[in-house]
């Protein structure tokens, strides 16, 4: 399973961490931050049924990853490549320079490393 599968932790999650007592306070605690974030949402009558609501945002979203402005002509250029493990991305752009700019913004996203 890949790196990027997994939250990211932020400080309020590290501060219930921090001050759990038991591994049953930790989760409950874990729980009620996700289900207040509106990551989870949990069935009151069953206390370890839950239901993923959304997929967790990476800290900051890409701004060179999007959908491509109107009326630009066709996409010309066409690359594909893994910049970590099995993780296969495909993008399109006009001009070599466009890949690039691309393929750095997902990159960083993810925290792969750099181009080879």
């Amino acid at each position: 399973m890949s790196e990027s599968a997994f939250m990211k932790s932020n400080s309020r999650l590290d501060a219930i961490a921090n001050s759990a007592t038991s591994h049953e306070e930790l989760k409950e605690q874990i729980k009620i931050e996700l289900e207040r974030t509106g990551v989870v949402v949990r069935d009151a009558t069953d206390p370890y049924a839950g239901r993923l609501l959304r997929q967790v945002e990476l800290d900051s979203p890409p701004a060179a990853v999007g959908a491509e402005p109107v009326n630009q002509g066709p996409t010309t250029h066409y690359r594909v490549f893994y910049p970590r493990d099995n993780d296969r991305f495909e993008v399109t752009g006009r001009s070599e320079a466009e890949l690039d700019q691309k393929e750095d913004a997902i990159r960083r996203a993810i925290g792969a490393p750099g181009r080879r």
